[in-house]
C-alpha cells in the first residue's frame, strides 16, 4: 500500500466520523461527561452452581460500569430501501478504536480497565444521551466494512446497539 492509498482511506474515515472528535471516556475529575457511552453490565459472586441448570444458588448478583471512547451516530428515517437491513429507525451506530477498553467508573468492586470482548460475556447494556441500548447481531458483509484499517493496521471498528425494550 503506498502513501495515496493511506491518505484516502484515513479521509474516507474523517468522512465515516463526520470529523467529530472521539468522546472522551471520563474527565480528569473522574466524571462521564455528556454524550459518553456508558457500559453496565451484572456479575455474579459467590454462591453454588448447579450442574443440571447452570444457575448460582446463594449468589450476590451486582452491577459494574464504565465508560467508552467512542462516536455514536443514531440512525435516522429514510425514505429509500436500506442497504443493510439490520440498521432500523433510532438504532445507535458506534465507532470504537481497534481493541475498545472499557474504563471502570471509580468506586466499584474492581477498578482499571477491561476490554469491550471481555465485558460482551456478560451481555452489557449501553446508555447514551439518556436511552438504554443493547447491541445487536450484524451481517459478516457490514461487520466487515464497519471495521476500518490504514496498510493493514486495525484502526476503528462499529458495532450496531438498539434501544432497549
Amino acid at each position: 500500500m503506498n502513501l495515496a492509498q493511506i491518505q484516502f482511506e484515513a479521509r474516507q474515515l474523517l468522512n465515516l466520523t463526520g470529523r467529530q472528535a472521539l468522546t472522551p471516556a471520563m474527565d480528569e475529575a473522574g466524571q462521564t461527561p455528556g454524550g459518553a457511552l456508558t457500559v453496565l453490565w451484572n456479575v455474579q459472586t459467590g454462591g453454588t452452581l448447579n450442574p443440571s441448570t447452570g444457575a448460582r444458588a446463594g449468589a450476590v448478583e451486582s452491577q459494574l460500569s464504565g465508560t467508552l471512547v467512542a462516536v455514536a451516530v443514531e440512525a435516522g428515517v429514510h425514505s429509500v430501501v436500506r442497504t443493510y437491513t439490520e440498521i432500523g429507525v433510532g438504532d445507535l451506530i458506534v465507532t470504537l478504536g481497534p481493541s475498545p477498553v472499557v474504563e471502570l467508573c471509580p468506586g466499584q468492586t474492581i477498578s482499571g480497565t477491561l476490554s469491550l470482548d471481555q465485558v460482551a460475556a456478560y451481555n452489557p447494556f449501553f446508555q447514551w444521551q439518556g436511552q438504554t441500548y443493547v447491541q445487536k447481531n450484524v451481517t459478516d458483509d457490514l461487520r466487515t466494512i464497519w471495521t476500518r484499517a490504514v496498510a493493514g493496521v486495525p484502526i476503528s471498528k462499529g458495532i450496531l446497539l438498539r434501544r432497549s425494550t
